[in-house]
């Protein structure tokens, strides 16, 4: 059982660990594959203090500037996962717009490069801020795809892959299951939960 050879996909990384650096890169390189990260730009060199990590258990390190660097540098895109990982939905617009620009700008004075792509915190977004995300200078927009499928120029439907995933579960994904759609909902909206959680604390 293999890929079809005229099969193409991006592997990207949201929340841009230094795992993306220490692990990813040098395996991904070794086959001659790039992929896309998407670094949070205010934790950049950090911890993630942004998610709910329950002391120790679940804080790991962010990717530093030099690291960001090197990986645009050898073929990967940079792009943004905002500035402090909030739900674009939960932001007046004031706030969301100085996420979209502030986060832009950061990543854009580590690479040098404009800055085209971004991925919301927790795949939350609508029409509205879709229009704040394009009037901001993004011209991609990665989501969570769901059963309601938006796609276009700028919309650009993936699926998650976890640690629970086995070679068959990949399989099914680029295959388009339902079955495995509906676990990276339910999944995703376990996930959704830090956004509640954050605000409780």
């Amino acid at each position: 059982m293999g890929f079809s050879s005229d099969l193409s996909f991006k592997i990207v990384f949201d929340d841009g660990y230094e795992s993306v650096y220490d692990i990813a890169f040098p395996i991904m390189q070794k086959y001659g594959l790039t992929g896309v990260v998407f670094p949070v730009a205010k934790y950049i060199g950090q911890n993630n203090k942004w998610d709910v990590t329950f002391g120790s258990l679940n804080s790991a390190r962010h990717l530093n500037a030099e690291q960001i660097k090197i990986l645009s540098e050898n073929g990967w895109e940079i792009g943004s996962h905002g500035l402090t990982h909030t739900a674009f939905t939960s932001l007046s617009d004031e706030k969301l717009i100085l996420e979209l620009n502030h986060s832009k700008k950061i990543l854009e004075d580590i690479i040098k490069q404009e800055i085209v792509s971004i991925t919301p915190p927790f795949s939350l977004w609508n029409s509205h801020i879709k229009n704040l995300i394009l009037k901001s200078g993004y011209k991609k927009i990665y989501y969570q795809q769901t059963f309601n499928l938006e796609t276009d120029e700028v919309m650009i439907p993936r699926h998650s892959v976890y640690a629970i995933d086995g070679r068959k579960a990949l399989f099914r994904k680029v295959n388009s299951s339902k079955f495995e759609l509906m676990k990276e909902l339910i999944i995703h909206k376990c996930s959704c939960l830090t956004v509640a959680v954050k605000e409780i604390l």
